[in-house]
């Protein structure tokens, strides 16, 4: 088989000894994206989720049903152990080629692995008004374009450390109650990330997410602790998770 027809999508990667012993370089009871069967491919110390890409316009155009299906696919490997998850759209043109395309980034991986063991990702996100934003310099995100939306990690990443030079001085200047969820979070944390927004497509007006790397083990602490929060502040905020770690996932 030609292997520009065999592309596989990657999903995340984990550690070989975290699946039962018979998954590993096997199809695993999983559908992937567009009903393509899950296989997990053993590197050496690292297994990899993957699946056949299958139809092409999956990566130009995928349907919502697509990123929960990977998502999906994340989960149930998170469920089972510490993943480092991929953002959607990591393909290896076959499996064969895995070992070669990780190699260079085998220690970023194992050290990811070793920092997420019985680490949760949860999310917040503070709506703030206009109002509150009067203070801040008219030039603050003005590098970022709200309505610009691009595929690729590379993008991603660095649009993400535009807006996180851009909240620290929203946090530091201009919104207090930013620093009240972070004064809950620093203690039952052990990594914070933050993004400012003045409007995008998934959600309208400006609003800060703030993502925190947790032990699972504070989950009903920061539960309770946000709940107390919510009751006394102005802004509306939204809490989800636990999910992987899809924010702290730092590859060199």
């Amino acid at each position: 088989m030609n292997k520009r027809h065999s592309r596989h999508l990657i999903y995340c990667v984990t550690r070989r000894a975290k699946l039962e012993p018979d998954t590993s370089e096997k199809d695993v009871s999983l559908e992937g994206c567009r009903g393509q069967a899950i296989r997990v491919v053993d590197t050496g110390e690292l297994s990899v989720a993957i699946s056949p890409l299958g139809e092409a316009n999956l990566l130009r155009s995928p349907q919502p049903e697509d990123l929960e299906t990977y998502e999906r696919v994340v989960d149930w490997f998170f469920e089972r152990g510490p993943v480092v998850p991929l953002q959607f759209g990591h393909t290896v043109e076959h499996p064969d080629d895995l070992a070669a395309t990780l190699h260079p980034h085998a220690d970023d991986f194992r050290a990811m692995l070793d920092r997420f063991e019985g680490h949760v990702e949860v999310s917040l996100r503070l709506f703030v008004s206009e109002d509150q934003l009067d203070a801040l310099d008219d030039t603050s995100d003005s590098s970022i374009d709200p309505e610009h939306h691009e595929s690729g990690a590379d993008y991603l990443q660095a649009r993400r450390r535009q807006l996180r030079a851009d909240t620290d001085s929203i946090d530091d200047e201009s919104l207090p109650e930013v620093e009240q969820l972070l004064d809950i979070l620093e203690p039952l944390t052990t990594a914070i990330e933050t993004e400012f927004s003045r409007d995008s497509e998934w959600f309208e007006g400006p609003n800060v997410a703030i993502y925190a790397l947790t032990p699972r083990d504070s989950l009903p602490t920061l539960w309770k602790r946000l709940d107390a929060l919510e009751a006394d502040l102005e802004s509306r905020i939204e809490s989800t998770g636990p999910w992987p770690p899809y924010n702290f996932v730092e590859i060199s």
